[in-house]
């Protein structure tokens, strides 16, 4: 018999699962160039002893300006983990987004865009067994395309 990829020929399992789920509602207000978005999250994870569960809310507001060529969005998200069943950590999100996209009258000379944002992770321990920890991230972004 092929002994398989792995080299045998009984079932392999994976030890770990992972289950995602995420329901949001979105609003756009054409007139004022306006979005805001809210939702929950779900993230469950399971591995060899182990299951993880974050839940939580989410909200971000979203604002067009210059005809649409330049775009400020912000939002949030709190999630709790939970780990065996005992909430162990709360986590904050908060992120910032601009972005510039300039239109051009001869648009065969391509298209230019600009954009930044930062975000704020703070996750928060609530046994003493927990770890928590502080995280910025900046990015930025400078793109043409033709």
């Amino acid at each position: 018999t092929d002994p398989g990829l792995f080299g045998t020929t009984s079932d392999i399992k994976l030890p770990s699962r992972i289950v995602n789920g995420n329901l949001s509602h979105n609003i756009s207000i054409v007139k004022t160039k306006t979005s805001i978005s809210l939702g929950v999250n779900a993230n469950y994870s399971q591995l060899i002893g182990m299951e993880n569960f974050y839940v939580g809310p989410n909200l971000n507001l979203g604002q067009a300006f210059l005809k649409n060529t330049m775009r400020i969005s912000i939002g949030s998200s709190y999630n709790q983990m939970l780990t065996n069943s005992i909430k162990t950590n709360e986590v904050f999100n908060h992120r910032l987004t601009y972005s510039y996209n300039p239109k051009f009258k001869n648009q065969k000379v391509g298209r230019v865009g600009f954009n930044i944002s930062a975000s704020y992770l703070q996750k928060k321990k609530v046994l003493a067994t927990a770890t928590g920890f502080n995280e910025f991230t900046g990015n930025v972004g400078l793109n043409y395309s033709f």
